[in-house]
């Protein structure tokens, strides 16, 4: 009488597709979304954000020390050669200091070894904030300054000066 195999190893591990699973699978609701608790959270989730929001958006008030628009503009003199012409006529432009005039405000031009002790305490602050290496120009209200290289032409200069009147 031959034995029975009972091969084990070759068995498949899952059961035919024809075979009903072993355990019946409940018929469960899709999910739903609770509406009440979402209606009662959703002012709050909006007021939350709305604070976000403004604390990230509100400018802070920088103190800068001027009274009105000031712009500052420091150069290297021996060097104005290195500028393009452009640029050189940014220092005898009528229109930028008829923009600055009728802002009421100030311009001053300056060279990089020029002494600070002599110059108004509100000149000296914008002198004292600058980083970068001439030919530079600051830009200053009561509210915000802003430091940036020397603009290309007038056009550029006058469009960055529209931002602090």
């Amino acid at each position: 009488m031959p034995m029975p195999t009972n091969d084990w190893l070759n068995q498949p591990i899952q059961p035919p597709p024809t075979q009903p699973p072993r355990w019946p699978q409940p018929d469960l609701p899709p999910p739903q979304i609770p509406w009440d608790l979402v209606l009662r959270a959703l002012p709050w989730a909006l007021v939350a954000f709305g604070l976000v929001f403004w604390i990230a958006n509100r400018t802070p008030t920088e103190q800068t020390g001027v009274t009105g628009l000031r712009v500052l503009v420091i150069e290297e003199t021996e060097q104005r050669g290195d500028l393009t012409p452009e640029q050189i006529a940014i220092f005898n432009s009528v229109e930028i200091r008829e923009a600055i005039e009728a802002a009421d405000g100030q311009v001053l031009f300056l060279d990089a070894d020029d002494r600070t002790r002599d110059l108004a305490p509100e000149w000296a602050r914008l002198r004292e904030r600058i980083r970068s290496r001439p030919p530079v120009v600051v830009f200053a209200n009561p509210r915000r300054a802003k430091e940036m290289p020397l603009p290309a032409d007038v056009q550029t200069f006058v469009e960055a000066l529209e931002g602090f009147k």
